[in-house]
Parts: structure tokens; C-alpha cells; sequence
């Protein structure tokens, strides 16, 4: 194979990432790039969708029914020996972190497992993303920018202040 150190545009090269995906033909190569730009687009679904909610449900604190269960039993000293507090503590201000890394038990808490095994599967979009442009085929990069740049468009959050608009009296601004 003859390894290129410029982008070029050639159509028919042997593989993609791996054997099994090739871009030999034009229709293997329009299907290669609708399928590298919806994995640039589901990147960012899964940066700024997928992984924010998923955290944000692990996140949330008991029910209110559930807290007033468990205070009605420690305040009837129904709370048996052994049995497990799982009461919420309410804080008003967190102590400040330390700075070398401490044994920290919520460390190995669900909620921690889960968001580093979901930065993971980033990781390995935006590595997947990196090794395709490596291939330095200007299709593929394109398909990349665009998949990108549409998926970012759709999936992240904005709030009205983040909205592009004519500048009015009422913001503020002269």
C-alpha cells in the first residue's frame, strides 16, 4: 500500500479502520461517508445527550416519600442494629476537596463507574473519529466536520441567553 502524507481524494483504498470496512467503490465510499458522518453526529449525541442524562438520573436524590419513610423509623426507633442508614445528610457547604486524591469511598460509587465506563465509550467515538481523519482522505474529513458541527447544531442544550439574536434596547448592550 502506498502510505500517502497528504490529504488526497481517492475513492479506493483497501480499508477504512479495519479489514471488513472498505471503501472500494464509489457506493462503498458514499456509504462510508454518511456512516462516518453519523458517527461524528452520534459523538456528540452521546457527549451532550446520552451521557449528561444518564448521570443526571443516577444523580437524583430519593423520593420525598422515600426520606420521610426512613425519618418516621428513626424517629419511631424502628431503625434495627446492622440495618443500613441510608438516610440523605443535608449540607449546606461541601468541605473543599483535598488536593492529592484520598480514599473516597463514592470514588467506586455507581454513579462513578458508570460515568467512566461512559467516558470511555467517548473516548473511543473520538478515537475511532481521529484514526479515520489520519487516513488523511478529504471526504472523510469533510464527513467528519460536517457529522460534527450538524450533531453539535442538534444535540447541545442552549438556554435563551445562549441564542444568536439582533441585539435589542432591553439586554442591555448599546
Amino acid at each position: 500500500k502506498n502510505l500517502m502524507s497528504h490529504f488526497h481524494g481517492d475513492a479506493h483504498e483497501p480499508s477504512v479502520l479495519f479489514a471488513g470496512w472498505s471503501a472500494e467503490t464509489a457506493l462503498d465510499y458514499a456509504t462510508s461517508l454518511i456512516g462516518i458522518f453519523c458517527l461524528a453526529a452520534f459523538a456528540e449525541f452521546w457527549r451532550n445527550i446520552v451521557r449528561p442524562r444518564v448521570l443526571a438520573h443516577l444523580a437524583r436524590p430519593p423520593t420525598r416519600s422515600t426520606r420521610s419513610h426512613h425519618t418516621a423509623m428513626h424517629t419511631l426507633g424502628e431503625h434495627r442494629e446492622g440495618e443500613e442508614d441510608d438516610r440523605m445528610i443535608d449540607s449546606t457547604s461541601p468541605p473543599a476537596p483535598p488536593l492529592l486524591p484520598t480514599r473516597n469511598p463514592s470514588r467506586w460509587s455507581k454513579r462513578a463507574i458508570v460515568d467512566a465506563l461512559m467516558y470511555g465509550v467517548q473516548l473511543c467515538l473520538g478515537y475511532f473519529l481521529m484514526l479515520i481523519s489520519m487516513d488523511l482522505n478529504v471526504g472523510f474529513f469533510l464527513a467528519i466536520i460536517f457529522g460534527a458541527a450538524i450533531g453539535h447544531l442538534l444535540f447541545v442544550q442552549r438556554t435563551t441567553a445562549d441564542s444568536p439574536g439582533p441585539a435589542s434596547a432591553s439586554d442591555g448592550h448599546c
